[in-house]
């Protein structure tokens, strides 16, 4: 049976509350926490944390300065979360119910800063959350790509095999190398960055760039082998330096390529 009581000010926690105010009742359902209670209104979390206010109907009429908070308010609501802790998202929650309770006094000055900062919480929290995770994926993928770069190099240094070993693992090498060197002088913010991305795409988005890095490094390195790239300061003892350096370049400006592509194709559409 949930429990009746004649004043918002009355309600306590409970699994099911109701108020009756001049003959008309409100039925709050669950009520884990409350945030804020007036004589006019009340704003509270059921078990699920979400967010709700009730009103006092006869006193209360909503204006249209409140309808437009009140959007705001329900575009905050779909913000993402997912890679917020337990604590920031109740510490999202709580800006929100706060702008709301300031709402529902008229202060919408107010109300409309807490918005705003909510908003710049939950972005700022998502985009560290996504950039760290972005970030390990290219150390990771980078460091398995050297990791086969160093067998490669062993494998032609110590059986009978061709030297594409050696020029697969100048490639792996210094195109993993470049694409750490990409990521960590660069913007991070291009075409591969999602702020909202989960721990499997962010790790996945950052493995992506390294894998850009490594054909553009293969590309140069097996345009050098072919004979499409030569110059006077090439020679044999330096040829895997050289072959180096490019694998590095290759892998650098990776970024500038693939965003290039991607504005190519959001163009043609």
């Amino acid at each position: 049976m949930p429990t009746t009581h004649k004043s918002f000010l009355e309600v306590r926690t409970s699994d099911a509350a109701t108020v009756e105010i001049d003959g008309e009742i409100y039925n709050l359902g669950a009520v884990k926490s409350i945030f804020a209670s007036h004589r006019n209104y009340i704003v509270w979390f059921d078990d699920k944390d979400d967010l709700w206010y009730e009103v006092n109907h006869k006193l209360v009429v909503h204006d249209d300065e409140f309808h437009a908070f009140w959007n705001n308010c329900r575009k905050l609501a779909s913000e993402s979360l997912h890679n917020l802790s337990s604590e920031q998202r109740r510490a999202a929650i709580e800006m929100r119910a706060s702008a709301l309770s300031s709402a529902l006094e008229s202060k919408y000055e107010s109300a409309n800063l807490a918005i705003i900062e909510a908003f710049n919480y939950i972005n700022s929290v998502n985009e560290r959350v996504s950039k760290k995770r972005y970030l390990v994926g290219v150390i990771g993928s980078a460091a398995l790509a050297c990791a086969i770069a160093m067998l490669l190099f062993a494998i032609y240094r110590y059986f009978p095999v061709d030297d594409i070993f050696q020029s697969c693992g100048t490639a792996m090498s210094g195109g993993a190398l470049g694409a750490i060197l990409s990521a960590a002088t660069g913007k991070i913010e291009d075409a591969r960055f999602d702020a909202n991305a989960t721990a499997i795409e962010g790790y996945m988005n950052g493995t992506l760039r390294v894998l850009y890095g490594l054909c553009g490094s293969f590309v140069v390195v097996m345009a050098l082998r072919s004979g499409l790239i030569d110059s006077k300061l090439i020679s044999s003892d330096n040829e895997r330096f050289f072959a180096f350096l490019l694998a590095v370049a290759g892998g650098f400006v990776e970024r500038f390529s693939a965003n290039l592509l991607t504005g190519l194709s959001s163009t043609s559409k």
